[in-house]
């Protein structure tokens, strides 16, 4: 079973395209230790668990200035749902 800091690094990959060792330096923590948390071989603490959460829901804090960056097929498939989204209200309208 996958734990939840191993679903949240792959999303951050998968989604925004984030490194490993982009992510371990915003928490303070070796690129090695981001992998071995990614493979399931270690879990982080409490306290690098929530700044992982933060950093995946983008609630980001002035302390980690960590910006958010998704990937240009993230961009292109919220353009394809938003314009389905309008064509669908004005065939409705």
């Amino acid at each position: 079973m996958r734990t939840e800091a191993q679903i949240i690094l792959e999303q951050l990959r998968k989604d925004f395209n984030i490194s490993d060792e982009k992510i371990a330096d915003k928490l303070g923590v070796k690129a090695i230790t981001i992998y071995r948390w990614r493979l399931g071989k270690f879990n982080p603490s409490f306290t690098e668990l929530k700044l992982l959460k933060r950093i995946w829901i983008g609630h980001i804090t002035k302390k980690t200035k960590f910006a958010l960056e998704p990937s240009p097929a993230l961009i292109q498939d919220t353009k394809v749902k938003i314009h389905r989204a309008i064509d669908k209200q004005k065939r409705l309208s």
